[in-house]
């Protein structure tokens, strides 16, 4: 007489179970590195990168920084004041401008207001960017970016509308502008 072992039978089940649970969060990683699922994990916040970035865009001055893609979801609205909040940099959010950069011809999809403190989303999927960070002294700043020129892929008339350039000239003023992502 043969003994059925029910012991055996339900480990290998058990194993071919685990295995493909393994297999299933495998595939939706990969597939949220890729972009193809979107993923919560790797949809980082613009306005924490922002905030991240701006420490090195203002120990490194007239130096361009570019954050790694952001993700904004539709309605996504980023202030100048919620970036420099709780940032050990020291400025306040007079002396950050943000600019639609390279989405400023996209007024359908993107919006922002005179003084350079807000920037809004208006599209209705999630829109994935980069974003170009540079500090330099007020009066400087125009410049320094026309020196990046298109070799970086920057333009000087992204603070054109960015008060503390004019209004301050003396003092330390930063920009954060949309760039495509093309990663």
């Amino acid at each position: 007489m043969t003994k059925i072992d029910y012991k055996g039978q339900a480990f290998s089940t058990f194993q071919l179970l685990i295995a493909a649970i393994v297999a299933i969060v495998i595939l939706t990683i990969l597939l949220g590195i890729l972009g193809l699922l979107p993923f919560p994990f790797f949809q980082e916040d613009p306005i924490k990168a922002a905030r991240d970035s701006l420490t090195n865009a203002y120990s490194q001055r007239a130096t361009l920084i570019n954050t790694g893609p952001v993700t904004f979801d539709p309605g996504k609205i980023m202030l100048a004041r919620s970036i420099v909040v709780d940032n050990d940099v020291g400025i306040d959010e007079k002396q950050l401008c943000l600019s639609l950069g390279d989405f400023s011809q996209d007024t359908e999809a993107w919006s922002s207001n005179s003084d350079g403190s807000r920037i809004a989303y208006k599209g209705s999927v999630p829109k994935k960017v980069k974003l170009s960070l540079l500090c330099d002294v007020g009066e400087s700043l125009k410049d320094t970016l026309g020196e990046y020129g298109e070799e970086g892929g920057v333009s000087s008339s992204w603070v054109d509308n960015c008060p503390c350039v004019t209004n301050t000239p003396k003092e330390i003023c930063c920009v954060i502008a949309l760039r495509y992502n093309t990663s």
